[in-house]
């Protein structure tokens, strides 16, 4: 019937045909693995790519919403100006939320003015609001600022030097 050295044959066969089974396998969940984070990789670059191509026309669509406001008890524009805002929003442009103390990641001080009653490196005016696209800054916000003798020292000890701009965390506006 059957031969012990054929039933050793077929069983070392079977053996054999397991273990490259099982490397086989191993090597497609790795290659699944590399095809994922590829794909992962090309979508970050093309997001990013996007996002950098897009950066000039959103800060000219700033300037224009800036110019727009300026165009105040009109219906048509106000429209329009709330239509422009909400497509920034779908695109992931929003505005730089109110902040009372001058944080060089999201301001550009123009000018500061010596106050009693504030507290030094307090946002006094926003003179410009400031847009952030996902995480970063597309264009700071341009704010006054409490500053001088008579203003009492910020809580956090904020560093803030008298020249004429201070920190836009190397931006300027557009």
């Amino acid at each position: 019937m059957s031969d012990p050295a054929t039933l050793e044959h077929v069983a070392a066969e079977l053996s054999a045909l397991r273990d490259l089974f099982q490397r086989r396998l191993l090597d497609d969940k790795a290659k699944a693995r590399l095809y994922e984070e590829l794909y992962s990789q090309v979508e970050l670059a093309r997001h990013g790519l996007a996002r950098s191509q897009l950066r000039p026309l959103f800060g000219e669509l700033l300037l224009l919403t800036d110019r727009l406001h300026e165009v105040v008890g009109n219906p048509e524009v106000e429209s329009v100006v709330e239509e422009l805002e909400e497509v920034l929003r779908r695109r992931d442009v929003r505005r730089v939320p109110p902040i009372d103390v001058f944080d060089p990641r999201y301001h550009e001080a123009v000018r500061m003015e010596t106050t009693t009653d504030s507290v030094k490196g307090q946002i006094l005016a926003v003179l410009r609001d400031g847009y952030l696209i996902g995480d970063e800054v597309l264009r700071p916000a341009l704010v006054v600022v409490a500053s001088g003798m008579n203003a009492v020292e910020a809580p956090n000890g904020l560093p803030l030097e008298e020249p004429d701009r201070i920190g836009s965390s190397g931006m300027q506006p557009e």
